[in-house]
């Protein structure tokens, strides 16, 4: 099937005070009656830093003049191209949006700052099908926002993030063989994911995007490390009864999805059956077909 998708991220505690170039760049504009009220909400001025490949903004404001997203700390990879960002007309405090700059997309989704660092301390390290953080940012309300940054052109079930080289997708729209092309790009990649000891955490269809080159899962805010490989197996099995729940799979299908994922992440399951049979399995074959039953109800 040819479906496709895209991408967003981090901190500032981090980053050395001392012994970096500092900017001070003033972007004090006069009033002038003349222009509309959105060109006149730019900052008052604002400094810039740089250390470790990461680039450290921080923007004054004269005053709020409205709801938009205004950006009071931004914090993003070098890398990126990142430094013209400032505002975005978006309502501070909507929960995710996307944005084109330079031609390239970007997500951004409201989370706690906690989170937003600690995904953009991670990002890159994990290496498993999940979108790129490269920055996050404050807003001049409170609010962070972790950034995600859209590689190729994608598509998304996700209706709020369809936009620049997002588009959504509707999953009545896919025929028989692209969903099953679906459900097999989900568990692969869960597979992958899980043995690694990292969950997604209320996983649902939101969280892909598709692309040419394969799927990507998106929305990390609740992604975290599980030592308890027995919930490794219960996200998988909840996620397979979601997605048959939405109609991605038939009944059918859940043999093979469980067979694969068995076989990608053995002791998960066998400690997962051993924590609820208060047993050892026979073989391999007895944990598959009581993981298989267990979602089947």
């Amino acid at each position: 099937m040819v479906i496709k998708m895209k991408k967003c991220g981090y901190k500032d505690n981090h980053l050395p005070p001392e012994g970096e170039r500092r900017e001070e760049i003033n972007e004090a504009k006069s009033e002038d009656v003349t222009l509309p009220l959105f060109s006149k909400e730019v900052p008052v001025s604002s400094s810039k830093y740089e250390a470790n490949g990461n680039v450290v903004v921080e923007y004054s404001w004269k005053e709020s003049r409205g709801p938009s997203i205004k950006i009071k700390k931004l914090v993003y990879k070098k890398e990126e191209d990142l430094r013209n960002l400032h505002r975005i007309h978006r309502k501070d405090g909507c929960d995710r949006l996307s944005v084109v700059l330079n031609g390239k997309t970007y997500i951004l989704r409201k989370t706690l700052g906690t989170i937003a660092q600690a995904l953009y301390n991670a990002s890159g390290k994990i290496k498993a099908s999940l979108e790129r953080i490269v920055g996050y940012l404050q807003t001049l309300f409170g609010n962070y926002y972790v950034i995600s940054a859209v590689e190729d052109a994608a598509w998304s079930f996700d209706r709020e993030i369809a936009f620049g080289g997002i588009s959504y997708m509707e999953l009545e729209n896919l025929e028989a063989p692209h969903r099953k092309r679906l459900l097999d790009l989900i568990v692969e990649n869960l597979s992958k994911l899980h043995s690694k000891n990292i969950v997604l955490g209320g996983f649902t269809l939101r969280n892909v995007l598709v692309s040419d080159s394969g799927l990507t899962f998106t929305d990390l805010r609740n992604m975290r490390v599980s030592r308890k490989k027995p919930f490794l197996v219960s996200e998988f099995r909840d996620i397979i009864k979601y997605l048959s729940s939405v109609g991605v799979l038939e009944k059918e299908d859940v043999d093979c999805a469980v067979t694969y994922y068995s076989s990608e992440n053995e002791q998960s399951c066998r400690e997962w059956y051993c924590e609820n049979f208060r047993k050892e399995p026979s073989d391999e074959m007895e944990i598959a077909t009581k993981l298989e039953k267990d979602i089947l109800g």
